[in-house]
């Protein structure tokens, strides 16, 4: 990891950036970190001006790990899973779920469909996990979700 290149993801323009657990950087891939103690005491004074919250692509036990187990306490709102699953002033609001939406039999001819796909690419390295379910997507990853950093990063690169 090069020193000096990260950023705190204060407001981030998506093009060519990934995000990732707050902090970004272009054109490469970052390890999850935990919420900076600085970002920790803007939150708390920003609170004391507007309502805010939180949103995120992983599942509310990601975020915790990320913002600490005391998220519903430090901000008003909490969207895991882009927005499906909402807590609102620490109390669970809302939970959609991709399955009820598309019905089993759709789910399952998509899930096949990417399984049936994946198979026929030759790639470097292959690791397990290929498709994770959550609430509202299917997280699909052609090399793997328990693959290696090393080995995500492999992948990153030959699919620029």
């Amino acid at each position: 990891m090069k020193t000096g290149v990260w950023k705190t993801a204060e407001i981030v323009s998506f093009s060519k950036k990934i995000l990732t657990g707050g902090y970004y950087h272009k054109d490469e891939l970052t390890l999850d970190k935990r919420v900076t103690p600085e970002m920790e005491e803007f939150l708390a004074q920003l609170r004391h001006k507007v309502r805010v919250g939180v949103v995120g692509g992983s599942d509310y036990s990601k975020i915790k790990e990320q913002l600490g187990d005391d998220v519903l306490d430090k901000v008003d709102y909490v969207f895991a899973e882009n927005g499906l699953v909402a807590y609102k002033q620490g109390q669970l609001l809302s939970v959609q779920n991709i399955q009820a939406y598309l019905g089993e039999e759709l789910l399952q001819d998509l899930i096949n469909f990417c399984l049936n796909y994946m198979a026929k690419i030759q790639l470097p390295k292959k690791r397990g996990t290929f498709i994770e379910f959550r609430n509202g997507m299917l997280n699909i990853s052609p090399v793997g979700r328990s693959c290696s950093q090393e080995e995500r990063i492999e992948f990153f690169e030959l699919d620029k």
